[in-house]
């Protein structure tokens, strides 16, 4: 998406029909890297498939941001493997990942279905909240198969950097089905980094994802998810039913487990 750029910020957009490649099956959605240290890049109330900090194929990045964001893992062009929600090459440090939900309710019961990619897994029916720290970005080996410019003899895989320098926290997955906070942390989230009101030219419901809400995400809480699904954007009329966010009784987040690489 940024080749090698810094200090950008995204919203509010759905993607769909992403890509498919034979060698790496479902691809992701948003490639933050594919140069030398882009950084303090924001992602922001994303309807997406899959989600890639960077491919450190030429370089490393640091300080990026993907908040309160719809990771699905499911997109029309999936072949049903190789599903990496969030995908943090090697030299991805910093990062942070607040408030997203990752994944829907179909996949917890998936065959295959893990939170944390461990070991060389194939591509067939393999599916992960997060692969952290791996190598390649076209494989799930942990042999250096593209290495930089320099070598660094100390890296091992997975580089352990990557999630020891990150913030994930108030996130929501369907692997865990619960919300993982970081112990003492403030757990009330901005509705938006940037935003005080709803861009109504942007989206139906504001925010558009709420980790405390999973089970009523719908791609028709961005607009160009309802010009997706019927053609024409919402408009709250009289007459018109408005879209509602409810919680759905025994459903509600739970909080108090902290991730572990």
């Amino acid at each position: 998406l940024r080749s090698n750029s810094s200090g950008n910020y995204g919203c509010f957009n759905v993607y769909t029909n992403i890509d498919f490649q034979s060698w790496a099956k479902h691809t992701a959605a948003v490639n933050g890297s594919h140069g030398a240290h882009p950084m303090m890049n924001l992602d922001e109330g994303e309807y997406l498939s899959q989600y890639s900090f960077g491919d450190s194929y030429h370089g490393s990045e640091s300080h990026g941001y993907l908040y309160r964001s719809w990771v699905t893992g499911m997109d029309v062009n999936d072949a049903g493997g190789n599903i990496k929600l969030i995908d943090l090459n090697r030299g991805n440090y910093t990062n942070n990942i607040v408030g997203n939900v990752l994944g829907w309710h179909p996949m917890t019961n998936d065959t295959g279905f893990a939170y944390l990619m461990t070991g060389s897994p194939g591509y067939t029916d393999q599916a992960v909240i997060i692969r952290a720290g791996y190598p390649n970005v076209a494989n799930n080996s942990l042999t250096e198969a593209q290495v930089w410019l320099d070598t660094y003899p100390w890296l091992v895989y997975p580089d352990p950097v990557v999630t020891n320098s990150w913030i994930y926290h108030c996130n929501y997955d369907f692997k865990t089905r619960t919300k993982i906070v970081i112990s003492g942390e403030e757990t009330s989230l901005a509705d938006s980094m940037v935003y005080s009101a709803t861009p109504t030219n942007s989206l139906v419901i504001f925010p558009p994802v709420n980790p405390n809400d999973p089970y009523i995400l719908n791609v028709t809480n961005w607009q160009a998810g309802h010009r997706l699904i019927y053609g024409t954007n919402f408009v709250a009329a009289s007459g018109q039913v408005s879209h509602t966010r409810t919680s759905i009784s025994g459903r509600t987040a739970t909080s108090g487990r902290v991730v572990t690489p």
